[in-house]
């Protein structure tokens, strides 16, 4: 209802024909950001340690009762992979970003936000420092016979330095 006063604060509506015009209001979506983590180690022959790499940043967030869930997945050329351990480069790849509200028994407003996603990468190295991997060649003496000598199999060697039970199996 519409009430219109002169400056002496007397009401004069009814000497107005009052219409009713609808507006037309557009709520943006808010902007956020979510971004995987980054790790880099040597390799140790074990995995990275879930505090590395399941987590993720986030940019922006429009309601402090809003709690956004993010899943994350380590893959190798589009695989999953459970526990990388092998040296080389893996994709930490955000599969899933929901948002809910705490204020109204944990609704999904998801559709609310505009959700930029940033995968991370996690590289596993060629051991360079802390593992030091020695192969060191046996000895041997004879005497001149004509015939070749050879040390073969692991008597040929001594190897220290490996991890996680790897063994070597060529030299």
């Amino acid at each position: 209802i519409v009430v219109i006063k002169d400056s002496a604060g007397t009401d004069v509506t009814s000497k107005y024909t009052v219409k009713p015009v609808s507006g037309k209001v557009t709520v943006n979506k808010f902007a956020m950001t979510v971004t995987a983590a980054s790790a880099t180690k040597d390799y140790d022959g074990k995995t990275f340690a879930d505090s590395d790499i399941k987590k993720a940043t986030l940019s922006g967030s429009a309601n402090g009762s809003h709690k956004v869930h993010v899943t994350l997945q380590v893959q190798k050329n589009g695989s999953k992979v459970s526990s990388p351990t092998e040296v080389g480069t893996y994709d930490n790849v955000i599969t899933n970003v929901s948002v809910k509200d705490s204020s109204q028994s944990d609704a999904d407003v998801t559709a609310n936000y505009d959700i930029t996603v940033k995968n991370g990468t996690l590289t596993i190295k060629t051991a360079s420092t802390g593992i030091a991997l020695t192969v060191t060649a046996k000895s041997g003496t004879w005497t001149y016979d004509g015939t070749a000598h050879t040390l073969n199999g692991n008597d040929a060697y001594t190897v220290s330095g490996l991890v996680n039970g790897d063994k070597i199996t060529k030299v």
